[in-house]
């Protein structure tokens, strides 16, 4: 039987089948190299979907673009599922440039998805997993080094979209509106998340935002230990004895332990932090390692 594809949005059609089978469906991204070819390459355009489809060591970017390292993803618009698996190692080394993270933009969904162990500059707008987020982020964390200027973040530098059942962890250093979650939460919503980052700022410096306009906060924490921040622009304070396993009774109210959040109860996942379920921490490219070791 002959078969034809037709243009992108339209259908196959075999003789051997009666249904119609939809072209295009989501892509799967095997290494950093075909993270890279997003927004670069016609193939893989800016507002398709994706998931990646094993753990991805990044550490080689550090040398990429004339020690730039990896090209952010500018304005993403699709879906990007991380089904549970990590980017490790990322470099990312453009600190007179906005707009910087794994997505520089983002507007679309990202869920499921680890960043670890990154070192991230920018400028303004600068995040361990995306610059800017008008979109949703759901089920993801980051790790590692970030450092800018002006609307710094953990996981996210400026955020007006969604973020939920996440977290931050590592350390934030930056001029003006400093966060260990969000540098900025611009009527965005944050729920059910928590940020451990060491956060080091000037004005408008947060343990898990460093400025709040008009958004909404809710069952998410910051550790003060580990911070060195008293004060956040929203969010709940705990001590990090209160935030590592057994969690202090007024911790964590409403989470969810059964299905997204796993309790941490030997401190090697997570170091003693909750964790989420879809994530694997100690799945490896050569053995078993922590997230955080």
């Amino acid at each position: 039987t002959e078969w034809q594809m037709l243009k992108e949005g339209e259908f196959w059609f075999g003789e051997i089948f009666s249904q119609e089978v939809e072209v295009g469906g989501p892509i799967g991204i095997s290494s950093v190299e075909e993270l890279q070819l997003i927004g670069n390459d016609p193939d893989y355009p800016l507002h398709w979907s994706y998931y990646l489809a094993k753990d991805i060591d990044a550490s080689g970017t550090e040398s990429w673009n004339e020690d730039k390292g990896f090209e952010p993803l500018r304005t993403f618009s699709g879906t990007f599922d991380g089904k549970g698996h990590v980017i490790k190692g990322l470099v990312i080394d453009r600190e007179e440039e906005d707009y910087v993270g794994l997505f520089g933009l983002l507007s679309g969904e990202v869920k499921n998805l680890s960043v670890t162990r990154s070192s991230i500059s920018g400028k303004r707008y600068t995040g361990g997993l995306a610059g800017y987020n008008e979109g949703t982020i759901a089920n993801s964390s980051g790790s590692g080094a970030v450092l800018g200027d002006n609307s710094i973040g953990g996981l996210i530098g400026w955020n007006t979209g969604s973020i939920s059942n996440s977290y931050s962890r590592g350390s934030v250093t930056g001029r003006r509106e400093v966060g260990g979650l969000t540098g900025v939460n611009e009527e965005g919503t944050i729920w059910n998340s928590y940020a451990s980052a060491l956060v080091t700022g000037e004005e408008y410096v947060g343990g898990l935002v460093g400025n709040n306009y008009w958004g909404d906060i809710s069952g998410s924490y910051w550790d003060v230990d580990t911070s060195k921040q008293e004060q956040s622009d929203g969010g709940k304070s705990r001590s990090q004895e209160d935030m590592t396993y057994p969690y202090a009774t007024d911790t964590f109210t409403g989470w969810d332990f059964d299905r997204i959040w796993g309790a941490d109860r030997d401190y090697r996942r997570n170091n003693g932090y909750p964790y989420l379920r879809k994530i694997a921490p100690y799945r490896t490219f050569a053995g078993w390692w922590s997230l955080f070791e």
